[in-house]
């Protein structure tokens, strides 16, 4: 092989070499509530009622996203809600909704003419949760909502690893704008 070729040969190993990518690790997190506040209450006994299958709403994707919404609101709502009264009290915590909705996005053009396929989907993160307070005394009968909702749009330049980070932010987001929402519901309506 001719001298120069050689010299041509190293050079392109180096730039190659240069240009290796490092494998991402996969985004594992579990959400953790310990920076927010409990809630003792004066009942009985918090009843906490998830939604069934059956209730799931079509294109759903919680089971895309690393921390799906049900799974952490139930967590958020047995950390947050403790019950310390005595007697028939009893708080009814229904959660009506706690999804995530995936809409796939369509390619448009961009200013030449040329399909762009950025960004590639949009998730919309929803929590809704009735609290229903049956007494002992039928005229203090209380109830309450919480709602929360997040939106993330996901791009086709972001790796695996982003893409999930991305949607666990959102779910956490979600979770502490339900959390404060909680705080305040409960303290104006069952705090005696």
């Amino acid at each position: 092989m001719p001298r120069h070729l050689h010299k041509f040969f190293y050079v392109a190993i180096f730039f190659l070499s240069a240009c290796a990518i490092e494998p991402q690790q996969p985004f594992v997190s579990d959400l953790t509530f310990e920076q927010i506040p409990v809630l003792t209450l004066p009942v009985a006994r918090i009843d906490i009622e998830m939604p069934q299958v059956t209730d799931i709403v079509p294109n759903d994707a919680s089971f895309d996203v690393p921390q799906p919404p049900a799974a952490a609101v139930n967590k958020l709502l047995q950390h947050q809600l403790v019950a310390s009264g005595m007697g028939n009290d009893v708080l009814k915590v229904r959660v009506e909704r706690a999804d995530v909705i995936k809409r796939s996005l369509q390619p448009r053009a961009d200013f030449v003419g040329f399909f762009s396929y950025d960004p590639v989907a949009a998730y919309d993160f929803q929590v809704r949760v009735v609290f229903e307070l049956s007494q002992e005394n039928p005229s203090r009968l209380a109830s309450a909502r919480v709602a929360g909702n997040r939106h993330v749009t996901i791009t086709e330049a972001m790796s695996i690893a982003e893409q999930d980070s991305a949607l666990f932010k959102a779910t956490e987001n979600l979770m502490n704008e339900v959390a404060n929402s909680i705080d305040d519901v409960v303290k104006r309506n069952f705090l005696f």
